[in-house]
């Protein structure tokens, strides 16, 4: 009886390892353990574990940002902002740059904004986007290391990947191709409502403010997508990251001051 207790047991944390390693290699470069092929099932239910593997970018930055405050608070931020940019592989930075060079060069036209979407090129937009955004969080992100600001460091890449969670969950489809739509076409039902439930009274908890900021930030940029393309895509949820961390990094700092 312990015997088939404990293979049950095995059995479950196994699948859920593996669910959040799905998500872990999709939302960052940090190792995980190698797999062949990957179902949908598995796919749709990574997203799930968004939240976690936020918690585990932040942890990371938090203890970096923790470990060298005894150094200048300028440069703390420029190494925490760099790797930051190479836990993600850079990968949301490129959803944000395709999104910005989309939107303001495509025009109001849908399929004009889908074919810049799958250009590999940067625009001006993009670039330009790029770098203001790493400028901000460098200089909020000094503010919250001076300010001694740990756990908020921690959260956001939390805020940011239930956020994720949140588009995928409320948000139609702008195409019927792509991670994107594997995702979504997956994704349990009730076990998301209940996650965005749960996480969200937690950080609501923890960090009321900012929390409810993003929130806002959220229902804005999601507006804006069903607006532009009728929904998301691959490339809009990773700018909807990279947003919500900068601008919730510098309303932080705001109300700080």
């Amino acid at each position: 009886m312990k015997q088939a207790i404990g293979r049950v047991y095995y059995h479950m944390v196994n699948k859920h390892l593996q669910h959040y390693f799905v998500a872990q290699s999709f939302l960052t470069r940090l190792p995980v353990p190698e797999s062949a092929t990957y179902s949908d099932t598995q796919i749709g239910r990574s997203a799930l574990y968004y939240p976690l593997v936020g918690l585990l970018i932040g942890l990371i930055l938090g203890l970096v940002s923790w470990g060298l405050s005894f150094a200048n608070p300028l440069a703390v931020a420029s190494f925490v902002t760099i790797l930051w940019v190479a836990i993600t592989g850079a990968l949301h930075l490129d959803g944000l740059a395709d999104t910005a060079d989309a939107w303001l060069g495509g025009h109001g036209d849908k399929e004009r904004i889908f074919a810049i979407m799958k250009d590999p090129r940067s625009g001006t937009a993009g670039v330009t986007s790029i770098c203001l955004l790493l400028i901000l969080k460098v200089t909020t992100l000094s503010v919250l290391i001076e300010q001694s600001e740990w756990l908020l460091i921690i959260l956001l890449p939390v805020i940011a990947r239930l956020g994720t969670l949140a588009l995928l969950f409320f948000l139609p489809l702008a195409k019927n191709t792509g991670l994107a739509y594997t995702v979504k076409n997956n994704l349990p039902f009730d076990e998301s409502y209940f996650l965005l439930v749960l996480i969200s009274i937690i950080l609501l908890i923890l960090s009321p403010l900012t929390f409810i900021f993003s929130v806002l930030l959220l229902y804005l940029l999601a507006q804006m997508m069903k607006k532009e393309i009728g929904g998301i895509t691959g490339d809009t949820l990773g700018a909807s990251i990279e947003i919500i961390e900068s601008m919730a990094l510098l309303f932080s700092v705001l109300i700080i001051a």
